[in-house]
């Protein structure tokens, strides 16, 4: 699919659309120093198709021979962005002259919360499992008096 109708295909189909790329492009939005017509012409492709720039300061995603630049675009449709956190530019050793890109997804599932069902419970295997929890700190509990003597 060419990359020009990636945009309407993901807002017909409402499948989240992120693009991480090498586009050689200079633009101050994703944080270059420069900018160049690639980068101009980019922009303007990202901003008539309502995809949002995910990048993240300025930190150069391209280094070789003493060049360092920020040519790796990650961008994403406006449904996404709100999924997407932590883009960031790696330090570790790719072997290749482009920097790691690291982005995540969060998700808004609520954590599930346990609840324990009373009316299953086998109140005589709990009853003998606390003694025996309690009888490793105290000593045998018959009573409150038990207590105060341990």
């Amino acid at each position: 699919m060419p990359m020009e109708e990636l945009p309407k295909y993901s807002e017909d189909t409402r499948i989240p659309a992120i693009v991480a790329s090498d586009t050689n492009a200079h633009y101050h939005a994703w944080g270059s120093d420069d900018c160049n017509q690639r980068g101009y012409n980019l922009c303007e492709f990202i901003a008539a198709t309502n995809l949002e720039i995910i990048n993240v300061g300025c930190e150069p995603t391209f280094c070789s021979d003493g060049k360092k630049t920020v040519i790796d675009v990650t961008f994403a449709s406006n449904s996404t962005v709100s999924q997407l956190c932590d883009w960031c530019v790696e330090f570790n050793d790719t072997m290749s002259d482009h920097r790691q890109i690291n982005l995540f997804l969060k998700y808004d599932k609520p954590k599930p919360i346990r609840v324990r069902n009373r009316r299953n419970t086998n109140w005589s295997t709990y009853e003998e499992q606390l003694q025996g929890k309690i009888g490793l700190w105290f000593g045998k509990v018959e009573n409150p008096a038990d207590i105060e003597e341990n």
